[in-house]
């Protein structure tokens, strides 16, 4: 065996550092590249997110709007401008009236139709019948939505009270009225309460 030196030593750990540098460069070059990838998928996420949030504040606009000529229509005293105001309201909007009829057996009327789901005293305190009663009212008005044939944009859902309608029931068909704005959107869907004696 020949021995050997240290220059010849060296010579082969060139080698050896020229296999490891062309490693190392192809290492950054593919890091390179997926932080390209990486950078143009967030670029694409933003402008969605951009999409998205001028989706949302012309959405807050319309509804704004609205709102303000519902206010206009509330505070007019000219009979003929509430008129026509409530004319183009009834365009917007797929109004839903709920009340609970207090002198035919609390039966709920939703549209002036009798639906036979009762809100009697006697079922204040059980939660099963309370929780049964909820969930069929938030079917029963979640499928006139879906039926929703005209061409308004949102739906309002009016809750009225002409007396004798107990603070349970009242409440209980508020908070259906809570559960599906939560469902649909709190753009969608509008709610209000109108309570005379």
């Amino acid at each position: 065996m020949t021995k050997q030196t240290n220059r010849e030593k060296v010579v082969d750990l060139t080698s050896l550092l020229d296999v490891v540098l062309i490693l190392l460069f192809g290492l950054l070059v593919t890091m390179s590249m997926e932080t390209e990838e990486a950078q143009s998928e967030i670029n694409a996420l933003q402008n969605d997110l951009f999409q998205e949030r001028m989706n949302v504040e012309y959405l807050m606009d319309e509804q704004e709007i609205l709102m303000g000529q519902i206010s206009e229509i509330i505070e007019s005293e000219d009979p003929i401008k509430r008129l026509e105001q409530l004319d183009f309201i009834s365009e917007q909007f797929y109004v839903i009236e709920v009340r609970v009829d207090s002198e035919n057996g609390h039966e709920v009327v939703i549209n002036e139709e009798r639906t036979r789901i009762f809100l009697p005293l006697s079922i204040r305190n059980d939660q099963e019948a309370l929780e049964q009663v909820k969930l069929e009212l938030f079917d029963t008005i979640e499928e006139l939505i879906a039926e929703n044939n005209t061409e308004a944009n949102y739906t309002l859902l009016s809750l009225e009270d002409r007396g004798g309608t107990y603070n349970f029931a009242f409440d209980l068909l508020w908070n259906v009225f809570r559960d599906i704005e939560e469902r649909e959107g709190t753009i969608k869907i509008h709610k209000m309460q109108y309570i005379h004696y």
